[in-house]
């Protein structure tokens, strides 16, 4: 699969594994949001009522007198019936109007909802998010900063109720409710039930697509579909040693780095270079350790950009302050050492260009070896992040399971990773959801499992954890979204698995066993991004590994 790919990325030592993933009810509101609507039309008609009761009152003797009220009556009237027929018109689908209350942050701050809560903060450029003005219910979202997004408390993912208007109530098992509704639970869809497909599903669509490109596949520039993508990323140039002044191996093949980039702008995709991977990180620590490394490997990232047409960079450290695939880490330091080079790299490139993380499931540690609570800062630089999603278990492990679980409440403990808790953990860090792409993954991994369990391990509840009799190499563990169509599709049995969202193969005979990831669990995994106010999603590898663009299709529908 290449050297550098993204192969580890959950860290599973400093994420919040505590399984915030208890389903929870959610009922039909269509019976609450019709309420206050038929509040606000007998609150109309009592006024129009008691302006004819006025009328009504006035002596019959003075005929100049009833005629003049009657005139007075009338206009009252007709202007009542019109104030009223505007406020009904601007308020049947159970938002406020600019007339009577913002709809959430258009300008700058966070608007109030009609009854709901604020609005989460601006961003900024002044657009905001908007998380407020569901008719029944929102939480309040965050203060307004420029950090493009609400940091005391997130746009969605958080604790509190669903809105009841503005995107549409959660369906059964569903999600939380999409950013316009106020902020939302995190809890997953329930396990074993159409919820975690069809509730989940019902995204925005209106979030950013991503998709990585590796360079190592041989693929080329004509067979790319860089339509299919907002941003087209070049996966992936290796940085060099601080002696090096982080000299980047642009991993160039048959396709040359600036042609590339050409041709994904011209197809309207923004091309962004990533720098780093998993095998690739062993020299950030050092790169980020002095003023004088840091400065130079701005100028190396600046010059990159310039010289290939890239519009901008994304870092994909693995680890800051922690051990991935190298032993070049430096905990105390590493964490503040990131934020200076990138606050560096800004002032060098300005603010037309785009600057991205990667980052590990877990959030990532302080100078106290912990999680970090407070990574507003770095929102602040950052034009987004993408946590990595995926790779929770891989084809070495010793117990099969999905990449990444959307409820993880079937799992056993030692597989406590799902989307909900791992999303909310990073807002909980105050980095803003509407700066967050959710990471999917368009490849599974495969495992020999000779003895198949109905319900699966020792303390799971579902049949895609099952014990791997043995494991395969990395080529034939790891299986492209478009080798599992053509290739195992057709001769294994499918099963969707419910619980976690995901799909997985499985032959008896040959024992083959594969969880993967295809577009119906897209629909739902991705419709968690487009419930919860995020960004959108990023698609490793969808570029190389589903050259059809189907996965990408899938996920533009609901991230």
């Amino acid at each position: 699969m290449g050297h550098s790919r993204h192969s580890r990325h959950y860290d599973s030592d400093t994420s919040t594994d505590s399984d915030d993933t208890t389903p929870t009810e959610s009922s039909d509101s269509s019976e609450e949001e019709e309420r206050p609507r038929r509040r606000r039309k007998r609150h109309h008609h009592g006024y129009d009522d008691d302006r004819r009761g006025l009328i009504s009152k006035r002596s019959s003797h003075d005929s100049n007198n009833n005629m003049l009220w009657l005139g007075v009556g009338l206009f009252v009237l007709l202007a009542a019936l019109g104030v009223g027929g505007y406020y009904w018109w601007t308020h049947r689908d159970g938002t406020s109007s600019s007339f009577l209350g913002g709809t959430g942050a258009s300008s700058g701050t966070g608007g109030t909802g009609g009854t709901g809560g604020t609005g989460s903060g601006a961003t900024d450029d002044g657009s905001g998010v908007g998380a407020g003005a569901g008719s029944t219910g929102g939480a309040t979202g965050g203060d307004a900063t420029d950090t493009g997004g609400g940091t005391d408390s997130p746009t969605a993912a958080a604790s509190g109720t669903a809105g009841v208007t503005g995107g549409g109530s959660p369906s059964s098992g569903g999600a939380a409710a999409p950013s316009g509704s106020g902020s939302a639970t995190a809890s997953a869809p329930a396990s074993n039930s159409t919820g975690a497909t069809t509730g989940a599903s019902t995204g925005g669509g209106k979030g950013q697509i991503l998709g990585f490109w590796e360079n190592w596949k041989g693929m080329s520039i004509a067979d790319t579909k860089f339509s299919s993508y907002q941003y087209c990323v070049w996966f992936v140039a290796v940085p060099g040693t601080a002696a090096e002044k982080g000299a980047l191996t642009m991993g160039e093949g048959a396709v040359k780095a600036k042609d590339w980039a050409a041709a994904a702008t011209k197809a309207g995709c923004k091309p962004i270079l990533s720098i780093g991977g998993w095998s690739g990180s062993n020299t950030f620590s050092g790169l980020m350790a002095t003023d004088t490394s840091r400065s130079d490997f701005v100028n190396t990232i600046s010059a990159a950009l310039d010289a290939n047409g890239f519009v901008g960079a994304d870092l994909d450290w693995e680890y800051p302050g922690k051990a991935g695939a190298t032993n070049d880490f430096d905990t105390k330091n590493d964490l503040n050492n990131f934020l200076t080079f990138l606050k560096a790299l800004r002032a060098k490139i300005g603010k037309d260009k785009i600057i991205s993380a990667d980052t590990s499931a877990g959030v990532w540690v302080g100078s106290d070896g912990q999680p970090s609570k407070d990574l507003s800062a770095f929102a602040a630089v950052l034009d987004f992040i993408t946590i990595m999603t995926y790779d929770s278990v891989t084809y070495s492990a010793k117990v099969t399971g999905p990449n990444f679980a959307l409820d993880s409440s079937c799992a056993p403990t030692t597989n406590q990773f799902a989307i909900p808790s791992t999303v909310k953990a990073w807002i909980d860090a105050k980095f803003p959801a509407n700066k967050i792409m959710l990471g999917l993954a368009s490849y599974g991994y495969a495992w020999k499992v000779a003895n198949f369990q109905t319900n699966g391990v020792s303390g799971a509840k579902s049949p895609i954890y099952q014990d791997a009799s043995g494991t395969l190499s990395a080529t034939d563990g790891s299986v492209d979204y478009d080798t599992n169509v053509s290739k195992n599709i057709p001769s294994m049995q499918r099963t969707y698995d419910n619980c976690t969202s995901t799909p997985f193969l499985y032959s008896k005979d040959t024992q083959l066993f594969i969880a993967y990831d295809d577009e119906t669990s897209f629909a739902a995994k991705g419709g968690y991004a487009g419930t919860n106010g995020l960004m959108g999603c990023s698609i490793y590898a969808g570029m190389t590994q589903n050259k059809d663009g189907k996965l990408a299709a899938a996920a533009k529908k609901v991230c």
